[in-house]
């Protein structure tokens, strides 16, 4: 495969602007490309299985697990990337089909480290296909740029009928000690269609802690830490949104949520001091809303 297919159709140019030569491993060159095709279907007894699977390195991925003692057939599936980290001039694109009321959680076996970058920048595309009836939730450990890193990302999904789809994000300053959001640009965006291509949620986010200060009110403020957590399906109402600002009611977080304008579905940001107090927060966002979609509580995923 080429690098077209690796790349995003469209790199915006705020990151574009970093673009250039890379003197040790050019774009495109071996290990630059990281890709991952994961099918996952039910089979006869209606556990969820990978179907289908191609990998190609920086990205592996593990076999599922099955430890979910509340939902036994849900597949639980690490992504893992065995070079430790993303570097510059690195394309990474992943795509996810789940098929046909087939159900799962998707996750990162540790941190996303972005590593620093004196040429270029480094992209990942996800493409999230969810069949009819079919649930996933995709849920990445912490993103950690580093000094000087570029970073863009999108996150593309197709929602068939009365499937669900639940996404949180995690940006972190830097390296606890190491650096302070000193990175050059993460720019990130989500889009969510429906089979026919109807837009039902978009968002983005853009940081470039070089040109406006972050630390300000009205973007992270005294706050070090920043969580986007979203659930796109037909089961969310407005008892769930209450309950998540409810949760809100804590010293250390500051939460704001809202149901989506174009589809039932809703929209929570929390920034905290720390990583683990986000993390803590979205877990029982997630909890929440899990009991809500799929009838179950959230199981503590191993790590």
């Amino acid at each position: 495969m080429d690098l077209a297919y690796y790349q995003p159709a469209a790199i915006p140019p705020e990151v574009q602007t970093y673009g250039g030569r890379v003197r040790q491993l050019s774009v495109g060159s071996p290990g630059k490309l990281g890709g991952l095709r994961l099918a996952l279907a039910k089979d006869e007894s209606g556990k969820t299985i990978i179907k289908d699977v191609w990998k190609q390195i920086p990205v592996q991925v593990l076999r599922p697990f099955y430890y979910d003692q509340n939902e036994p057939d849900l597949a639980i599936v690490y992504i893992l990337n065995p070079t430790g980290g993303t570097l510059q001039g690195d394309r990474i694109r992943i795509d996810i089909d789940m098929g046909t009321a087939a159900r799962a959680h998707l996750t990162t076996q540790a941190a996303t480290k972005i590593y620093r970058m004196n040429s270029d920048f480094a992209t990942q595309v996800v493409n999230v296909s969810l069949r009819e009836g079919s649930y996933l939730e995709y849920l990445p450990d912490q993103t950690i740029p580093y000094r000087n890193s570029r970073y863009y990302q999108e996150v593309n999904v197709v929602m068939g009928r009365d499937s669900s789809f639940i996404y949180w994000e995690v940006l972190t300053p830097g390296r606890k000690g190491r650096e302070h959001f000193d990175f050059d640009i993460f720019y990130s965006k989500l889009k969510v269609e429906d089979e026919a291509g109807n837009p039902l949620l978009s968002d983005t986010l853009v940081l470039e802690p070089k040109t406006s200060i972050l630390t300000r009110k009205g973007l992270m403020g005294g706050y070090d830490v920043l969580g986007n957590f979203y659930v796109i399906s037909e089961r969310v109402n407005q008892q769930l949104v209450d309950m998540i600002q409810a949760a809100s009611h804590n010293e250390d977080t500051l939460l704001g949520v809202s149901p989506t304008a174009m589809t039932l579905g809703l929209v929570a940001r929390v920034l905290g001091p720390s990583s683990r107090v986000v993390r803590n927060c979205l877990e029982s966002m997630w909890n929440m809303a899990r009991i809500t979609v799929l009838g179950s509580p959230a199981p503590r995923i191993r790590k």
